[in-house]
């Protein structure tokens, strides 16, 4: 995704002087399971509760996760606790094969950084547009990872005309969004998968050179 590299390049070298925060623009193109979802106005605020299990960042899996009483929890018991509810329902889906226990995000193509995601989308969101949204890792399995972003750019193609009309319909926006609700250890995973998979980016070529 060159389009949304270039142009984030020279805004994070101006606004992002601190070494140390540079961690979370560090971006990388990755192939993961991705889903969004349109929050309406009407209904950002309740959508935005719904997300965030006590501003843990995990999407739970059951109602049981939904209805415990998570403040009185250690966020490290809430954090393995939701990884046994969400390999647990991923069993039970592999045992039954129904839909309606467990299903992950389907795979998509997205730039990705600490700070957040571009994709493309066969709709035209508008610029301040909510959307909520969920990721799954291969560093983190069964889990899902979520957070609330906010479009800053949608990208339209110079389509020509014939005749007065376009000979042709965009099917495709490449849309950048950032992230404005998550939870920071949600953060600290991402950008902890974006290092590791270019480590083993960076491993992999220095084998090919070694081979060849």
């Amino acid at each position: 995704m060159a389009w949304f590299k270039k142009e984030k390049d020279a805004e994070e070298n101006t606004e992002v002087q601190d070494p140390a925060a540079q961690r979370e623009f560090v971006r990388l193109d990755d192939f993961i399971g991705f889903a969004y979802e349109h929050l309406v106005p009407a209904s950002k605020e309740e959508k935005v509760g719904d997300v965030l299990l006590e501003g843990h960042g995990y999407e739970p899996v059951s109602d049981y996760m939904k209805d415990m009483d998570v403040k009185r929890l250690d966020p490290g018991l809430i954090k393995v606790l939701i990884g046994i509810d969400q390999k647990m329902n991923f069993i039970l889906k592999c045992l039954t094969d129904k839909d309606t226990l467990f299903k992950m995000p389907t795979k998509k193509n997205v730039n990705i950084s600490g700070a957040g995601i571009s994709f493309t989308a066969p709709e035209e969101f508008p610029a301040g547009a909510k959307l909520k949204l969920k990721m799954c890792f291969s560093s983190y399995p069964y889990t899902i990872l979520s957070a609330i972003g906010e479009v800053v750019r949608v990208i339209k193609e110079d389509i020509p005309e014939k005749d007065g009309k376009p000979v042709r319909v965009q099917k495709e926006f490449p849309t950048a969004v950032r992230f404005v609700t998550i939870d920071e250890n949600t953060r600290e995973m991402i950008i902890h998968h974006v290092f590791n998979k270019q480590r083993e980016i960076i491993k992999q070529r220095e084998m090919v050179k070694s081979k060849g």
